[in-house]
Protein backbone atom coordinates (compact mmCIF):
# COMPACT_ATOMS: atom_id res chain seq x y z
CA UNK A 1 0.00 0.00 0.00
CA UNK A 2 1.01 3.57 -0.63
CA UNK A 3 -0.32 6.58 0.61
CA UNK A 4 0.26 9.59 -1.21
CA UNK A 5 -1.61 12.78 -0.55
CA UNK A 6 -4.39 12.22 -2.83
CA UNK A 7 -4.83 8.99 -3.02
CA UNK A 8 -3.98 5.39 -1.59
CA UNK A 9 -3.00 2.96 -4.02
CA UNK A 10 -3.60 -0.75 -2.73
CA UNK A 11 -1.01 -2.87 -4.51
CA UNK A 12 -1.87 -7.03 -3.83
CA UNK A 13 -0.15 -9.73 -6.77
CA UNK A 14 -0.59 -7.87 -10.33
CA UNK A 15 -3.19 -6.17 -9.54
CA UNK A 16 -3.12 -2.09 -8.23
CA UNK A 17 -6.51 -0.39 -7.21
CA UNK A 18 -6.64 3.32 -6.81
CA UNK A 19 -8.46 4.91 -3.85
CA UNK A 20 -9.32 8.76 -3.33
CA UNK A 21 -7.41 9.52 -0.04
CA UNK A 22 -10.48 11.33 1.93
CA UNK A 23 -13.62 9.41 -0.10
CA UNK A 24 -16.43 11.53 -1.67
CA UNK A 25 -19.02 10.55 0.84
CA UNK A 26 -16.51 10.78 3.71
CA UNK A 27 -16.68 7.48 5.05
CA UNK A 28 -15.33 5.33 2.43
CA UNK A 29 -13.91 4.37 -0.73
CA UNK A 30 -16.13 1.85 -2.79
CA UNK A 31 -15.33 1.79 -6.51
CA UNK A 32 -18.26 0.82 -8.97
CA UNK A 33 -15.94 -2.33 -10.14
CA UNK A 34 -15.83 -3.49 -6.28
CA UNK A 35 -19.83 -3.11 -5.71
CA UNK A 36 -20.85 -6.31 -7.43
CA UNK A 37 -19.11 -8.14 -4.58
CA UNK A 38 -21.39 -6.63 -2.09
CA UNK A 39 -24.61 -8.01 -4.11
CA UNK A 40 -23.92 -12.26 -3.77
CA UNK A 41 -26.97 -12.69 -1.42
CA UNK A 42 -30.62 -11.10 -2.57
CA UNK A 43 -31.12 -9.37 0.53
CA UNK A 44 -27.70 -8.49 0.97
CA UNK A 45 -28.08 -6.97 -2.39
CA UNK A 46 -31.25 -4.66 -1.94
CA UNK A 47 -29.50 -3.46 1.79
CA UNK A 48 -25.71 -2.32 0.27
CA UNK A 49 -27.93 -0.70 -2.65
CA UNK A 50 -29.75 1.22 -0.07
CA UNK A 51 -26.70 1.94 2.14
CA UNK A 52 -24.57 3.24 -1.03
CA UNK A 53 -27.24 5.30 -1.89
CA UNK A 54 -27.70 6.87 1.25
CA UNK A 55 -24.00 7.27 1.88
CA UNK A 56 -24.03 9.54 -1.14
CA UNK A 57 -24.95 12.95 1.07
CA UNK A 58 -27.29 13.43 4.07
CA UNK A 59 -29.95 14.74 1.59
CA UNK A 60 -30.01 10.95 -0.06
CA UNK A 61 -30.45 9.81 3.48
CA UNK A 62 -33.59 12.27 4.40
CA UNK A 63 -34.97 11.33 0.80
CA UNK A 64 -34.77 7.37 1.80
CA UNK A 65 -36.44 8.06 5.34
CA UNK A 66 -39.39 9.94 3.47
CA UNK A 67 -39.50 7.39 1.02
CA UNK A 68 -39.75 4.28 3.90
CA UNK A 69 -42.07 6.20 5.67
CA UNK A 70 -44.63 6.84 2.79
CA UNK A 71 -43.77 3.41 1.03
CA UNK A 72 -42.77 1.17 3.74
CA UNK A 73 -44.58 -2.07 1.54
CA UNK A 74 -43.03 -1.07 -2.05
CA UNK A 75 -39.96 0.71 -1.74
CA UNK A 76 -37.66 -1.96 -2.14
CA UNK A 77 -39.87 -3.82 -5.03
CA UNK A 78 -40.47 -0.61 -7.10
CA UNK A 79 -38.23 2.45 -6.27
CA UNK A 80 -35.27 0.92 -5.27
CA UNK A 81 -34.69 -0.39 -8.64
CA UNK A 82 -35.31 2.62 -10.24
CA UNK A 83 -32.72 4.59 -7.85
CA UNK A 84 -30.42 2.76 -8.71
CA UNK A 85 -30.67 2.69 -12.07
CA UNK A 86 -30.49 6.11 -12.01
CA UNK A 87 -27.59 6.15 -10.06
CA UNK A 88 -25.61 4.14 -12.65
CA UNK A 89 -27.13 5.77 -15.53
CA UNK A 90 -26.37 9.43 -13.99
CA UNK A 91 -24.17 9.49 -11.78
CA UNK A 92 -24.05 10.41 -7.54
CA UNK A 93 -23.81 14.40 -8.13
CA UNK A 94 -26.93 14.51 -10.60
CA UNK A 95 -29.04 12.04 -8.30
CA UNK A 96 -28.04 13.96 -4.92
CA UNK A 97 -29.08 17.15 -7.36
CA UNK A 98 -32.19 15.48 -7.75
CA UNK A 99 -32.73 13.94 -3.93
CA UNK A 100 -32.95 17.49 -3.00
CA UNK A 101 -34.60 18.76 -5.63
CA UNK A 102 -37.78 15.86 -4.94
CA UNK A 103 -37.27 16.18 -1.07
CA UNK A 104 -37.95 20.44 -1.38
CA UNK A 105 -40.83 19.64 -3.45
CA UNK A 106 -42.62 16.76 -1.39
CA UNK A 107 -41.95 14.58 -4.34
CA UNK A 108 -40.93 11.25 -2.76
CA UNK A 109 -40.65 8.30 -5.06
CA UNK A 110 -38.76 7.41 -7.90
CA UNK A 111 -40.75 8.34 -10.88
CA UNK A 112 -40.45 11.84 -9.72
CA UNK A 113 -36.82 11.50 -9.20
CA UNK A 114 -36.75 9.91 -12.97
CA UNK A 115 -39.02 12.48 -14.16
CA UNK A 116 -36.54 14.97 -12.70
CA UNK A 117 -33.58 13.58 -14.14
CA UNK A 118 -35.12 13.67 -17.63
CA UNK A 119 -35.80 16.72 -17.69
CA UNK A 120 -40.27 16.35 -17.14
CA UNK A 121 -40.49 17.64 -14.11
CA UNK A 122 -39.07 21.31 -12.59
Amino acid sequence: MRVHPRQVVLHYHQERVVHARVPANGRYSLLPEQREALFVKPRGALMAKRQILMDLDPVAEQFFTALVHRRSQTWRGHDLPVLWALFEQHGAARLTAGFAHCLAQGAIGGEYLQAWLVGVAQ
